[in-house]
C-alpha cells in the first residue's frame, strides 16, 4: 500500500495544475511565493497557506483567488448575492478590487488528487463568476484581469 501524500510543494502544485489542463508559472508578490495561471483569460493566482510540520517547503492547503479591478462601486448586496448563491467560493471587495478566493486543504489525503479535484471546482467556479460578472449593472465593473 502506498503511503498518503498529505502535502506538495508549490512545484508539485503547479504540476498538478498543469496536469488539469491549466497553466501554472511560478512567481512571487512582496516576497510570498505563488502560482500564475488563467481560465478563459482570466487570470488568477494560487497562493500556498500552511506548511507541513516540519517541511518547510511543504504546505498543506492553498487559496485560489481572482483579482479584477472595478471602476465605480459594486455594491454589498452584489457581493452578498454571490456569496449567498455559492457554497466554496467567497467573494468580496477591498478598494477598487473585486476578490473571488477559494481555500483548498489538501492535507487529508492523496495530495496531487485532491488540488486536481479542486482545480475542476475552480475551474467550474471561475466560468460561473464570469457569467455573474455580466449580470452586474453596467456602471459598475470594467472588469479587467489584475493577475494575468
Amino acid at each position: 500500500m502506498n503511503p498518503l501524500i498529505s502535502s506538495l510543494t508549490l512545484e508539485e502544485a503547479a504540476e498538478t495544475l498543469r496536469a488539469s489542463g491549466l497553466r501554472a508559472q511560478l512567481a512571487e508578490q512582496d516576497g510570498r511565493p505563488m502560482l500564475q495561471s488563467a481560465v478563459q483569460g482570466l487570470g488568477f493566482i494560487l497562493m500556498p497557506g500552511n506548511r507541513a510540520p516540519d517541511q518547510a517547503d511543504r504546505y498543506i492547503d492553498f487559496t485560489f483567488s481572482c483579482l479584477i479591478h472595478v471602476e465605480g462601486q459594486v455594491s454589498p448586496a452584489q457581493v452578498g448575492r454571490w456569496n449567498e448563491s455559492k457554497r466554496f467560493a467567497r467573494l468580496y471587495t477591498t478598494q477598487q478590487t473585486l476578490v473571488l478566493a477559494m481555500d483548498v486543504f489538501i492535507g487529508a489525503g492523496d495530495a496531487p488528487l485532491c488540488l486536481r479535484g479542486y482545480c475542476e471546482l475552480w475551474d467550474r467556479v471561475l466560468h460561473e463568476f464570469i457569467t455573474y460578472l455580466r449580470t452586474l449593472p453596467v456602471h459598475a465593473p470594467a472588469a479587467v484581469p489584475a493577475v494575468a
